[in-house]
Order: structure tokens, then sequence, then C-alpha cells
């Protein structure tokens, strides 16, 4: 995740990170504004494995972050990282 978010925050200035480590460690939420319109993703890790969850576009964030417990949950699922 380390190379990922460098990969965010230093060399694609137009994305941003707004968030970092919200449901647990390794759980980033980014953004690329457009024109005052917003596509974000959720990118989580549990063990080895990741999912990126594309969100699509939006004006606000109220619909992403509920959705990353759910999306952790079924990681956990699938891993004995949890």
């Amino acid at each position: 995740m380390t190379r990922f978010v460098r990969l965010v925050t230093e060399c694609r200035p137009e994305f941003s990170l707004w968030e970092r480590d919200f449901v647990g460690k390794d759980s980033l939420l980014v953004a690329l504004e457009t024109e005052g319109v917003f596509s974000t993703s959720l990118v989580l890790r549990r063990g080895d494995l990741v999912a990126e969850i594309w969100l699509g576009r939006s004006t606000t964030l109220d619909g992403a972050k509920p959705l990353a417990p759910r999306a952790v949950a079924r990681l956990c699922a699938g891993t004995d990282a949890c």
C-alpha cells in the first residue's frame, strides 16, 4: 500500500488522498476532482487481499465511507488476517 499511497500523493497531482486508515490499517479514500465533481474510490487491504471499489461520481463523500466496513467484512471472509 505504501507504493500506492506514494503514487497518489506524489506522482499523480490530479488525485487526492482524502482519508487513510479509517476502517483499519491500509484503508484509503481516494478522489479525483474535475470541475467540482468527485470521482471516488475506496482501496482496502486485509492480509494479502486488496480491493478497490470505484464509487462513481458525486459532489459529496456521504456515500463512500459507509460502504467500507461492509467491504472489509467481505475481505475478512476470504483471509485469516482478521
